[in-house]
């Protein structure tokens, strides 16, 4: 259950998976959204622990797992992984179910990989790549080997 800031107790948030979280009646869980989306991309060994942190603390406190919400933007937490080319926070998302909402359309009509794609954040493409839907004619793969054989960091490698 939410415990809101005035001391009452709030319903708990069910069956709102794959849903846009609001503002009012979601408050807490935004505000926990939006520190995982500003930690964003995770770096050394003490962010990646807090991430988790925050991850374990959303679940725990609304009973869903974040890697199924949507923010009052409508996107998904893996979108902002996607924004900012973070293959960590992509593979912790994706392990904990994030596929569904990864390879969806958002409201713009763009998945979190398409934008990952249009930003040509091969860092994170290569995770999302390992969790893709196994389809012979999704074009993941053929996007991402695409992309990969004209980036700059594939020749410097």
């Amino acid at each position: 259950m939410i415990r809101p800031a005035g001391g009452g107790v709030s319903r708990p948030l069910r069956n709102k998976a794959g849903r846009r979280l609001d503002p009012e009646e979601d408050s807490e869980a935004l505000n926990i959204f939006r520190r995982m989306v500003r930690m964003m991309p995770l770096g050394d060994g003490r962010e990646i622990k807090k991430f988790e942190t925050y991850l374990r603390k959303f679940y725990s406190r609304v009973n869903i797992p974040v890697a199924t919400v949507r923010d009052e933007r409508d996107r998904p937490l893996i979108w902002y992984a996607a924004e900012y080319d973070d293959p960590i926070a992509a593979d912790l998302l994706l392990s904990l179910g994030a596929a569904v909402t990864a390879f969806a359309p958002t409201p713009s009509g763009r998945t979190p990989y398409q934008h990952a794609m249009d930003r040509r954040h091969v860092a994170v493409l290569t995770v999302f790549r390992a969790y893709a839907p196994r389809r012979s004619n999704d074009g993941i793969s053929e996007d991402l080997d695409d992309l990969l054989a004209t980036s700059p960091q594939s020749s410097s490698a």
